[in-house]
């Protein structure tokens, strides 16, 4: 039996203004694995709430509610100067995904998502207003614009906590930028893991009673300045669906290398999966003895665009630099 809870929490969001919290507050169980498990609790699903005609045994029609996942977001904290009185770090709260799965929302004259995460009582969906009092967009983009395929926004996560949902998020000293990535011995071929939502919020994938999220693997394919700078990503060769845009990317630690190589033995936040590249393939028929065109197909090529987190942590920067 689907056990959620739909939550009456409105005031998730903090728009252009201070969201932080005690990294302490969020201690979790170790488990012995090459993906650190508490990242899975900072992944949630991003959906919208769809209504549905269904005929009941007597003939009559019920309208009934259900949720599509429109794609992935995760959790991320950057660190504030100041400290509490322990001398803990405090940290500012994000909400990462992509631009376009956004306003892709907005574009179908939709105005809310919901958020699901993990709880005690199972899972439970926040709702998100992407629209302010004075109706403009609530998510913080790139200096650089729709080139940059990222939106971001503050999470007030001391409710999250207060409510008993199950969540992590990834602090700014765990995440790795293209220009340091040889320092960390991150290179090409690297092995990553890709987590998200595909193929939509699926039961028979990822669960009824709780938010499992989907772990598939890839490879670092390409990371240059030219593909960084000027296509605003980088590649790895993996096989992602609609679903999984705006989720996390990880690099797999490795201990084994050879010489002039290094061993990486942290999970790195490499970036944001922001979906295929299509393979184009123009189809021709036999027509009057003359080959001509009908079409062209699009398949997956294997090969995912990458939105790095320095563009991430330019965006963070500049709100920072603002409030």
């Amino acid at each position: 039996m689907r056990k959620y809870i739909k939550s009456n929490l409105k005031n998730l969001v903090i728009p252009l203004s201070i969201a932080f919290v005690n990294l302490i507050l969020l201690s979790l169980p170790a488990f012995s694995s090459l993906l650190p498990q508490d990242y899975l609790n900072a992944v949630v699903s991003i959906e919208v709430e769809m209504q549905k005609k269904v005929e009941m045994p007597d003939k009559k029609i019920s309208i009934q509610t259900y949720y599509q996942t429109v794609g992935t977001g995760f959790l991320i904290g950057y660190p504030l100067v100041e400290k509490d009185k322990d001398g803990n770090v405090l940290d500012y709260v994000f909400l990462v995904t992509n631009l376009h799965v956004l306003k892709g929302v907005i574009n179908s004259n939709t105005k809310e998502v919901w958020l699901n995460f993990d709880h005690k009582s199972g899972f439970k969906r926040y709702p998100l207003s992407l629209i302010n009092e004075r109706n403009e967009a609530i998510w913080l983009v790139h200096p650089d614009g729709e080139k940059v395929d990222v939106a971001v926004i503050p999470i007030i996560a001391t409710k999250l906590i207060a409510d008993g949902a199950e969540y992590h998020w990834i602090r700014e000293d765990i995440w790795a930028y293209p220009d340091n990535f040889k320092d960390k011995g991150i290179a090409l071929g690297d092995d990553v893991f890709v987590l998200g939502y595909p193929l939509g919020y699926r039961e028979d994938v990822v669960g009824a009673a709780k938010k499992y999220v989907v772990v598939k693997s890839g490879a670092i394919a390409r990371v240059d300045d030219d593909i960084v700078y000027n296509q605003k990503s980088f590649l790895i060769d993996s096989s992602v669906f609609p679903g999984n845009s705006g989720g996390p990317v990880i690099l797999k630690p490795h201990t084994d290398h050879i010489t002039n190589s290094k061993s990486v033995d942290k999970a790195y936040l490499l970036g944001i999966a922001t979906g295929y590249i299509p393979y184009e393939q123009p189809t021709y028929v036999m027509f009057s003895g003359e080959y001509v065109h009908a079409g062209t197909t699009f398949e997956n090529s294997g090969l995912t665009k990458v939105v790095p987190m320095n563009f991430v942590k330019d965006v963070i920067k500049a709100h920072i630099k603002g409030i």
